[in-house]
């Protein structure tokens, strides 16, 4: 049974202490392929007014505003543009991203301005004869905190298409406090792309031939990947000493194997903290399979096939 992630959110303030084993510091960039969706039909869905906010925020102290000079997407989409904020929604920032590293194209032809300030984002809903497509109206303004975003955003202050997605996903799930409480990669993927993933549970009994092979191919592919820490409370080492995050989804970025090293690529959808303390604190890091396979507790794959 894969494991709910998402209660972890991130601190003001990070650092990445070092690590049992020094981790490389080579970046693998993924390949871009597509994972192409089915079009279908879909009446739009206006959802009035805010989604409801997080038990953990004071309404006071919030302003539903525009960001200034804000623009859909700054230089293009990237994987790398995606932070969380504080909210509990690693499995949706982690999936978001890993679909931004393999597909862009999957995500800038789902996400428009229809005018008028109001944006349109289209989501798949699993039904009994397969997926159904989903379009969420919401308008531009978001939750600001002195002039600042409380939830997920870009690196770029100016772009809005994280913080957007992110609000037309909890106006469809029922608000902000509801995507707060954890959730599944697969999920997001099958929102995302109308597409099923395949689960990989306890990767440190799983045999490692076949965790390798499904990541290896995967990243050939250019299919998106999702990867799982374990809730301290099942595990033996300290995350926080290697700087990791326990009950936390990272987006898989590839595998690389050079003359017999292999090594794995991930990215915390905070955009900081990261196991190697390379000095960066910008999320991404490189680690051997081996302590991909100590420290991570699962893997979710999207698969090749769209009607798998």
């Amino acid at each position: 049974m894969p494991s709910r992630l998402g209660p972890a959110v991130p601190t003001t303030a990070s650092t990445s202490p070092t690590p049992p084993e020094a981790a490389p510091a080579t970046v693998t960039t993924p390949r871009i392929a597509s994972v192409s969706s089915t079009t279908f039909d879909a009446t739009p869905v206006l959802r009035p007014g805010a989604p409801s906010l997080t038990a953990e925020v004071d309404p006071t102290r919030i302003t539903w505003a525009r960001v200034e000079r804000g623009q859909l997407f700054v230089d293009g989409l990237s994987w790398d543009d995606v932070t969380q904020g504080a909210v509990g929604n690693c499995y949706l920032l982690s999936a978001l991203s890993a679909v931004a590293a393999t597909s862009p194209e999957v995500l800038t032809e789902r996400i428009r301005h229809v005018g008028g300030g109001v944006y349109e984002v289209r989501f798949f809903e699993k039904t009994r004869t397969g997926p159904r497509e989903i379009a969420v109206r919401v308008d531009g303004t978001l939750p600001l905190e002195d002039g600042e975003r409380v939830y997920g955003g870009a690196r770029e202050a100016r772009e809005l298409w994280v913080s957007l997605v992110e609000k037309a996903f909890a106006a469809w799930q029922g608000g902000y406090e509801v995507i707060n409480q954890g959730g599944f990669p697969e999920d997001t993927f099958y929102a995302l792309t109308g597409r099923k993933s395949d689960y990989v549970g306890d990767l440190q009994r799983a045999r490692a031939s076949r965790v390798w092979s499904l990541m290896e191919a995967a990243t050939k592919d250019g299919r998106p990947m999702t990867a799982g820490t374990w809730l301290q409370a099942d595990f033996e080492a300290d995350y926080e000493a290697v700087g990791l995050v326990e009950g936390h989804a990272y987006s898989l970025l590839g595998v690389s194997d050079v003359g017999g090293e292999r090594t794995v690529t991930l990215r915390n959808p905070w955009g900081t903290t990261e196991f190697g303390a390379d000095g960066r604190d910008d999320g991404v890091f490189t680690m051997s399979f081996d302590a991909f396979r100590r420290y991570f507790g699962d893997l979710t794959i999207v698969r090749a096939d769209a009607a798998a």
